[in-house]
């Protein structure tokens, strides 16, 4: 009997576990966050990804809201929040030949003066390369 109580126990942590993390994985499925969505955006709205097929950003660095180290003990933060108003992505796609690429997008978006503490940005530009 105790065997049993603590099997079916362990089976309904283990499914409240996958539940929680199923719907966490569905609220960020694709891990972007803040300015990120308005550079995706920019990004599947360019002339150059008229086209194309299965875009798939395989890394994104949002300098505008992250600090990226490279070593605390050696270097200490390379970037700080609220500094560099970037964003860039490491994306792949099919162009329209059916032939897989890789490209760089960079996303640069201005200070709006006076907009507060961390002061708010807009979209500017995006650069693929």
């Amino acid at each position: 009997m105790r065997r049993k109580r603590r099997y079916w126990m362990i089976l309904g942590v283990m499914l409240a576990s996958a539940s929680a993390v199923g719907i966490h994985a569905f609220i960020n499925r694709d891990g972007l966050e803040g300015i990120e969505y308005e550079c995706r955006d920019a990004l599947l709205r360019n002339d150059a990804m008229i086209g194309t097929t299965g875009l798939r950003i395989e890394k994104h660095y949002n300098w505008w809201e992250k600090t990226y180290t490279m070593s605390w003990v050696l270097l200490g933060a390379i970037s700080k929040p609220y500094e560099n108003p970037l964003v860039e992505f490491a994306i792949r796609f099919k162009g329209q030949g059916g032939l897989p690429h890789k490209a760089w997008a960079s996303c640069h978006f201005a200070i709006i003066p006076d907009s507060g503490q961390p002061p708010k940005v807009r979209f500017e530009s995006i650069h693929i390369d």
